[in-house]
């Protein structure tokens, strides 16, 4: 299960960094492909990890997401999991969240 970490630094962007849970590098497992990220703008956390509005699959870390003005001090969350070389997802990670700085 991964973990993700959250640089909140830049105006109006999220970075995560993602990892195997209970290592200590940033590199993906050998048999993992690619990172699955769901996530969703609102003022409550969704119950279920397919209620949230945006899914991206990217290959590398850091995950860079940008927002607009007016979507400052909004509350974002977000979770992710692996997938493997056949395209398998594993589980999710838990639902976390922070704020757009």
């Amino acid at each position: 299960m991964p973990e993700i970490e959250t640089d909140t630094g830049t105006l109006r962007q999220l970075s995560l960094r993602v990892r195997e849970h209970g290592t200590t590098t940033w590199a993906k497992p050998i048999h993992i492909h690619s990172i699955e990220l769901a996530w969703s703008l609102g003022p409550e956390q969704p119950k279920l990890i397919r209620e949230m509005a945006h899914l991206e699959t990217v290959t590398s870390n850091p995950i860079a997401i940008s927002f607009e003005e007016n979507e400052r001090g909004q509350r974002v969350y977000y979770a992710a999991r692996w997938l493997n070389n056949t395209a398998q997802p594993g589980p999710w990670s838990e639902i976390e969240s922070a704020y757009v700085p």
